[in-house]
């Protein structure tokens, strides 16, 4: 009775299960038909499916995500991933690459919160990109990569994939570059060098992230005008970026040089906020070289303001930072009040940036603080706090520090143009053997269409001249032969070409030899034999009393070396080689060296 219980139990379970793979399978399949695609559509504020179909240009496309996140309102992502699915789907087959990208990039978003793992969505990026590589259209290419790029950068910060997104962007950089399309803005040129230097700033390789900012400050693009200027906005924050790079690598004059450069700038009537603000930023890393110096007058008042305007736009990070110098500016000059007040703020700050690296440098000015006010079980607990912070610090940097992204670059460019010369040294090998392969058939469609002719000849002659039929028969069977032995020799031919093709992959360099033993001689033999099967034995059979040494001369001579190769093969000089080849030469009687030549050559 137990087991009939369990029997039915487990029956239950599994027809339940059942049902419900059966049920998300026909949901999953199920499609979204036209009117419905048209009106969600409508929603989303995008053009009808029909005029989503013709749109082609860059602009227009890139803009279909942007209005989908906008106005989306209650449409569930499930709805949303299978209306991209047809979209997809008619793109294909309109053969619209552009709307195909993009739909398969939107449903790669979306599917990243419904369903897709993260190796599934990697590769499904790695098909999209791959895809519009073969399009042959630059700016998809372009777009492509730098999607895999940012997606494969933000993985979980995972050094290998991290490297593979910098692949990607160096790549874009260098294609875009090269290629100098009209397509491509230069804007889109510009975020890539932005976030290639953040990358290589946050794996802390300080001289590439500095390399490649001073590549875009002085980049053209496109050719003969400049990539960036003091009117673009990219240019403060490269500059500012450059200032931070730079104090980070210990070089504070270098540093100091660009921070001075952005503040410098004058704000006019169509500067924007941001702006004004990146002015205020640079400021402030200005006051921060300055109070690294020592010269905590200049600093006091650039890191005031950058502290209060970072402060009131909630900029948390760059606030802790202002605050956190201007309390030690206070303790040093003895103002233990102000400090308070000053750290209070900083602490704040630094807790709201949720940024480890602020609080490591807050944690040594609340240690000294307390030092300072004689409260040294709280100031070494601070103290313990900063070691706890600067190892989570070095935890974090000794992850990428065994990235060796220049290298692993440089190896996967080299496979790359490997595979290119080899894709091309295949392709003409296969055009190489077609055309052989062609050549031959059309050899013996000639014999085949000589043979029929014949045939038709000898049945007529055989007819009118039915007295003379085995004599026709003998000819006819003669010619037969002839054209069956052409067609054999032809394909005898083919195959010692196809054997030759082969065989060049595997050539001796035959100058590298040395000969002076007879282990040495045993080896080349081999290898000569191979390439010259019936040379020597010709050679003994036309001349009965040619010496060893001679037969390694003629040997030598038949693979086309010099005298003086062939002296350094053998170990001797050059005069030794003259010496034997005058002595056969007289003892053969052979007049000049043209017809030892043809003799050499022709065995």
């Amino acid at each position: 009775m137990r087991a009939l219980n369990t029997m039915i139990h487990l029956f239950k379970k599994y027809a339940f299960i059942f049902l419900i793979a059966v049920s998300f399978q026909a949901n999953a399949q199920e499609t979204i038909s036209d009117t419905k695609a048209d009106s969600l559509l409508q929603v989303l504020r995008l053009p009808t499916l029909d005029e989503i179909l013709l749109t082609t240009e860059k602009a227009p496309l890139s803009n279909i995500w942007g209005s989908v996140k906008k106005n989306r309102g209650k449409i569930k992502n499930t709805t949303l991933h299978k209306l991209f699915q047809k979209i997809k789907k008619l793109a294909v087959d309109n053969k619209n690459p552009g709307l195909e990208m993009y739909a398969g990039l939107i449903q790669c978003h979306i599917g990243a919160k419904v369903s897709y793992s993260k190796s599934g969505l990697n590769l499904k990026l790695e098909k999209i990109k791959k895809k519009a590589t073969n399009s042959g259209v630059l700016w998809l290419e372009i777009e492509a990569k730098y999607r895999h790029a940012h997606y494969l950068i933000n993985l979980n910060g995972d050094v290998k994939n991290i490297e593979k997104g910098i692949w990607l962007l160096r790549e874009n950089i260098e294609n875009i570059q090269k290629k100098n399309d009209a397509s491509i803005p230069k804007s889109t040129l510009l975020e890539h060098y932005r976030v290639l230097t953040f990358c290589y700033y946050q794996m802390n390789d300080l001289p590439n992230a500095i390399a490649y900012s001073i590549k875009a400050i002085n980049s053209e693009y496109p050719r003969g005008s400049k990539l960036i200027s003091t009117k673009d906005r990219m240019f403060m924050g490269i500059n500012n970026n450059l200032g931070v790079y730079y104090r980070e690598h210990n070089q504070l004059d270098s540093s100091t040089f660009y921070f001075q450069r952005v503040f410098d700038l004058p704000l006019t009537k169509n500067s924007t906020r941001r702006d004004s603000a990146m002015k205020v930023v640079s400021g402030g890393n200005l006051g921060e070289n300055f109070y690294l110096q020592g010269n905590y007058k200049e600093a006091w008042a650039l890191l005031q303001k950058d502290a209060d305007f970072c402060s009131k736009v909630k900029s948390w990070g760059n606030a802790s930072n202002a605050l956190i110098l201007m309390a030690d500016i206070y303790l040093r000059k003895g103002n233990i009040k102000k400090a308070k007040q000053t750290l209070d703020n900083a602490i704040f700050a630094a807790h709201s940036s949720k940024d480890i690296k602020r609080l490591s440098k807050l944690y040594p000015v609340l240690s000294k603080y307390y030092k300072t006010i004689n409260q040294p079980t709280i100031a070494l607990a601070y103290a313990d706090s900063t070691i706890f912070a600067l190892d989570s610090l070095k935890r974090k940097n000794d992850q990428f520090r065994g990235a060796r992204v220049e290298e692993s670059y440089n190896k996967y460019q080299i496979k790359k143009n490997a595979e290119k010369v080899l894709s091309k040294q295949l392709k003409a090998d296969a055009e190489k053997g077609v055309a052989i392969k062609n050549d031959n058939l059309r050899k013996r469609n000639i014999g085949l269409f000589c043979l029929v002719l014949l045939l038709v000849i000898g049945y007529f002659v055989f007819r009118k001249f039915n007295l003379k039929s085995k004599q026709k028969e003998i000819i006819l069977a003669n010619k037969v032969e002839q054209v069956t032995s052409e067609l054999s020799s032809k394909e005898e031919q083919l195959v010692n070409k196809i054997q030759e093709i082969e065989a060049k992959k595997n050539v001796v360099n035959w100058s590298e030899f040395k000969i002076n033993s007879d282990e040495q001689w045993e080896k080349f033999l081999e290898l000569f034999q191979k390439e010259q099967p019936n040379f020597i034995v010709n050679i003994k059979s036309k001349f009965p009393s040619i010496t060893a040494g001679e037969i390694r001369l003629l040997c030598l001579t038949r693979l086309g070396l010099d005298d003086v190769t062939i002296a350094s093969i053998l170990g001797v000089n050059v005069n030794s080689i003259s010496q034997t080849r005058r002595r056969f030469m007289r003892k053969s009687e052979i007049e000049n060296l043209n017809d030892l030549k043809a003799i050499i050559f022709n065995t």
